[in-house]
């Protein structure tokens, strides 16, 4: 079963943890395809993965920044539609392409990865998901940033989404400071047409998540 797991039994790591995850860490790979690749498909061997994931994101280091989101989907006439925040701000305003993301953010001090998920999404959307979230991948995004993303089902308003603001000097050196939304909109995109509209590096995610669901339809 693909879903988050918050125990997690740290004296009984098997021994490929330490190789892997100090593997993973100076890669730039997937960490979940990087794991259960190494694998068969046997429930037991994939539980032991997910029971090790928890244990991996909070000691990876001072160094590595961590974040995590929610991709929310629902199905429209057996299509595909994901719920994709556009970035606020005056740089990403008039941007149609490579401009969209997954609500997330940093991880706080001594906080769950999976409870910065859930944060994150209600301080960017201003919306809560109370369905249960599934672990769907980490990736590097830099050399020094690492994602984790959770999924779910769940038919969100997408018209009543409101952000949280930052404050961002701008024009550059002008000593002007204004708010800016961290998303300025959010909506429910075709996840084919998703793959133009978002962050580059976050095009794995959503092909992450249309593979999972097509297998559950076999």
């Amino acid at each position: 079963k693909n879903t988050w797991s918050t125990s997690c039994n740290t004296t009984s790591r098997p021994k490929w943890f330490h190789y892997r995850s100090s593997f993973f860490i100076n890669s730039n790979i997937n960490y979940d395809s990087s794991i259960t690749n190494t694998f068969s498909s046997h429930t037991n061997d994939l539980i032991k993965v997910e029971k090790s994931l928890l244990f991996l994101y909070n000691n990876i280091g001072d160094n590595m920044k961590k974040s995590a989101g929610i991709l929310v989907y629902k199905k429209d006439n057996n299509k595909i539609r994901v719920f994709l925040s556009h970035l606020g701000g005056p740089y990403w305003e008039n941007k149609k392409v490579h401009c969209w993301s997954i609500p997330k953010g940093e991880q706080g001090e001594k906080e769950e990865i999976i409870e910065t998920a859930k944060r994150e999404f209600k301080e960017e959307t201003s919306l809560e998901v109370n369905t249960e979230l599934k672990f769907l991948g980490s990736t590097k995004v830099s050399s020094n940033k690492l994602v984790t993303i959770f999924y779910t089902s769940q038919d969100l308003d997408a018209a009543s989404s409101k952000s949280n603001y930052f404050e961002l000097e701008w024009p550059p050196h002008s000593g002007i400071i204004n708010k800016y939304p961290e998303m300025d909109k959010s909506e429910w995109i075709d996840i084919e047409e998703a793959k133009e509209l978002i962050l580059e590096n976050q095009i794995y995610f959503l092909e992450k998540l249309e593979s999972i669901l097509k297998e559950d339809m076999l």
